[in-house]
């Protein structure tokens, strides 16, 4: 969507330029049909919303804020082109922007009437100011192995984004974010060879850490319960499918004798250390779960229906259009009378098309790819199969404590 306005972006609205009949740029407009937003093709034709995706284009403009991850480091050594984000530019064409010792191209170019090119010169120009600030976000993630690559190329990084000042060597300035982390020095000194200053320094208390207030338990702050499963004798996918059947209808219930109140609970968040143990319990849930939680009136709960669409995964499976559309629906509540009014529709053939996008989910299996960045409040039912690999992706990722401020969370292992 449009970060000005909120409209979407489609497709329809990316103007890619060849380099033979334009800059070589990837224009990308906002969606506003009336034309209002002033990064609209109405209002800033040839310039769009202010955005560069495409890497060519990246190492030729040089935009002020740089958004990338740290797998991109692994091609340093084998892409010239990179050493323009450090300020090594030797040239700029106003045409086509700046140029590295690797480029070959480095003439002038005639105007071009047929699209409307005025001439453009390559100009010497010399090495421009490095970036001078580095800020490393979920620090606690680059750790065992992915770390220590991650630390050989911040040897790079750091040496390339040292410039000086009066004969002094400045190097830029690193800011890290982590949610969860145990013995930070030692990290941040492997990684990047410098030393820390953690803020907020600890205060005197406890229970108020700056970034996060203790709440005492009570009837306005219910807080959240872990409740471990211990099933000898039964297999480990036998006893997930029973968990989840006995979650899934119990909700159900709840949610008759009381309405919107058990909102917290109706979508079942289920965790999985691999995508293997997801993909299983997928089959599961779309087969005997939906199969069973038809028939659970019989054992003094209520019967739920499970809609193909109320059943998604968050993994790296997903692409990347897929995912805001989950977590939108991720934020739709559970309302008895709208979803008993949308489904009489359905089976009459009024449904709307692509009204499923309404639907709210009953069952979301994800990876440990939920503890990054979804923060939805209503989440306050999880289901973890098996111990995590790590224990701090409990307190970093898992939604019941996340969703405690908006109802009592309950947290299954």
């Amino acid at each position: 969507t449009c970060p000005w306005c909120g409209s979407a972006i489609t497709p329809d609205q990316i103007a890619p330029e060849p380099a033979e009949r334009g800059r070589a740029r990837v224009i990308t407009y906002c969606g506003d049909p009336l034309g209002r937003c002033p990064f609209s093709h109405k209002q800033a034709p040839g310039e769009g919303v202010p955005v560069m995706v495409v890497d060519e284009e990246i190492y030729r403009r040089l935009p002020s804020l740089l958004i990338a991850t740290v797998d991109k480091f692994a091609q340093m050594p084998w892409n010239g082109r990179i050493a323009a984000l450090f300020g090594q530019v030797d040239g700029y064409c106003e045409r086509h922007g700046y140029h590295t010792p690797d480029t070959d191209d480095r003439s002038n170019h005639q105007a071009n009437k047929k699209y409307g090119l005025p001439a453009s010169r390559f100009l010497a120009v010399a090495p421009l100011r490095p970036p001078d600030l580095i800020i490393q976000d979920e620090l606690h993630l680059i750790s065992g192995p992915l770390g220590t690559l991650v630390g050989l190329y911040e040897t790079a990084v750091d040496t390339l984004a040292t410039w000086e000042v009066d004969g002094k060597r400045v190097r830029p300035k690193v800011i890290a974010s982590t949610a969860t982390i145990r013995r930070a020095s030692e990290q941040v000194h492997y990684l990047f060879a410098r030393r820390v200053q953690i803020f907020p320094p600890q205060g005197l208390d406890v229970e108020d850490s700056f970034f996060a207030r203790q709440r005492r338990i009570s009837e306005r702050y219910p807080g959240r319960r872990y409740l471990g499963i211990c099933t000898p004798g039964i297999r480990h996918k036998t006893a997930l499918i029973q968990a989840y059947i006995a979650l899934l209808a119990a909700a159900q219930q709840l949610s008759t004798d009381h309405g919107t109140a058990v909102d917290p609970w109706m979508t079942l968040v289920g965790y999985f250390n691999s995508l293997r143990e997801l993909a299983a319990m997928r089959r599961a849930v779309d087969d005997a779960v939906t199969t069973r939680l038809k028939k659970m009136d019989r054992r003094g709960l209520a019967k739920r229906f499970l809609d193909p669409h109320s059943v998604q995964e968050l993994t790296s499976r997903l692409s990347a259009s897929d995912i805001p559309d989950i977590l939108d629906r991720l934020e739709t509540p559970f309302d008895p009378a709208v979803k008993a009014a949308t489904q009489a529709a359905k089976k009459q053939g009024k449904a709307a098309r692509g009204s499923t996008a309404r639907f709210p989910i009953d069952v979301l299996l994800a990876t440990n790819m939920i503890s990054v960045g979804v923060d939805v409040s209503r989440l306050g039912l999880m289901l973890v199969g098996g111990q995590p690999k790590a224990t701090s992706r409990i307190h970093s990722g898992h939604q019941p404590s996340r969703a405690a401020a908006s109802g009592p969370g309950l947290h299954r292992l």
